[in-house]
């Protein structure tokens, strides 16, 4: 396996065994720059022994700081949970149109951010960065409420999105960036490209998207058992085609 910087950051650590699995064939490779944990997610401890061991080797890891998916850790947090579920979060169009009409509470945001960072410190996940699942750290509203709480609890880095092919994070990333750095109190942005169905169709195009960006998102899944855990994922076997597709590459 040829020698390379580690520069792929992988999402969704927690979702479901499959993707920690997916996670994992990377870390085992050396090809993890950093992993997202997202705190809320029901197979947060499934590898994480394992996980926690490539810290020695430089893995960085981030809070995947969750609105939009399963439910909050602080049940009293009214103003972010779906009436309809009783116990839900909103859905991420959702979540939009209540910030737009003022009807999600600054404390509640800040309080579920604080939940969730302090359960994964309970676990001894050394947290130093800051993502978003559905980049909702991106949004003014969700990151001025949690702004003034990441560098008091050592959060060095804020993820944003330097990718065209991926429009929507792309103009998110570009909107927020001058914003970002109005209120990020010291910490650094870090930029990042994202890898599409479309970038691993050929090892020639996956060749020309990893030589173009610093970090890139990755979403790697080992097997696809989101429908047996009820999780709703738009990537699906996409999940497992990347991975492959990344192995294959970094073992020519």
């Amino acid at each position: 396996m040829q020698q390379v910087k580690a520069i792929l950051c992988a999402d969704d650590w927690g979702f479901s065994p499959g993707i920690n699995e997916g996670i994992l064939e990377l870390a085992r490779r050396g090809l993890l720059y950093s992993v997202s944990c997202a705190a809320n997610s029901d197979f947060l401890e499934f590898g994480l022994t394992e996980l926690l061991t490539y810290q020695e080797v430089g893995l960085k890891f981030n809070i995947h700081f969750n609105l939009t998916y399963k439910s909050p850790l602080n049940n009293l947090n009214s103003t972010l949970i779906d009436p309809r579920s009783k116990t839900n979060f909103y859905t991420f169009s959702k979540l939009i149109a209540n910030i737009l009409l003022s009807r999600v509470s600054t404390n509640e945001v800040c309080n579920e951010f604080e939940c969730q960072l302090i359960k994964l410190r309970d676990l001894k996940i050394p947290i130093e960065g800051l993502d978003g699942h559905h980049h909702i750290h991106l949004i003014p509203f969700i990151f001025k409420s949690i702004a003034s709480r990441l560098t008091p609890n050592g959060i060095k880095n804020i993820r944003t999105m330097c990718d065209f092919e991926h429009k929507p994070t792309y103009l998110q990333g570009l909107y927020f960036s001058n914003f970002l750095s109005k209120y990020a109190d010291g910490a650094t942005v870090e930029s990042c490209g994202y890898i599409l169905s479309k970038n691993i169709i050929s090892m020639n195009t996956l060749r020309k998207k990893l030589s173009r960006f610093n970090y890139l998102i990755v979403h790697p899944a080992k097997f696809n058992d989101f429908n047996k855990f009820n999780m709703t994922d738009p990537l699906q076997d996409e999940r497992i085609n990347e991975l492959n597709a990344l192995l294959r590459y970094f073992n020519d």
